[in-house]
């Protein structure tokens, strides 16, 4: 899932990266100004694969929490 988000968001960057820089600034409450980068094959790639690994972490930390609270 949360690859699909950061491709989502990736192609939303690629499109229009001024008003997704400034949409993430007011998501995060950032008073920092976010600065623009681009947007290249490869940096896409990592995100993707980062995304990826990050999310399937986090979902064996909650099935780990949730079959622990199960079998009490």
């Amino acid at each position: 899932m949360f690859s699909v988000i950061y491709a989502i968001c990736g192609l939303f960057y690629a499109i229009t990266p001024k008003f997704t820089m400034a949409f993430f600034g007011y998501l995060f409450h950032s008073g920092v100004v976010l600065q623009e980068k681009s947007l290249t094959p490869s940096g896409f790639a990592i995100g993707l694969v980062e995304m990826f690994v990050s999310g399937v972490a986090i979902g064996a930390i909650f099935v780990s929490i949730y079959n622990y609270l199960l079998e009490k």
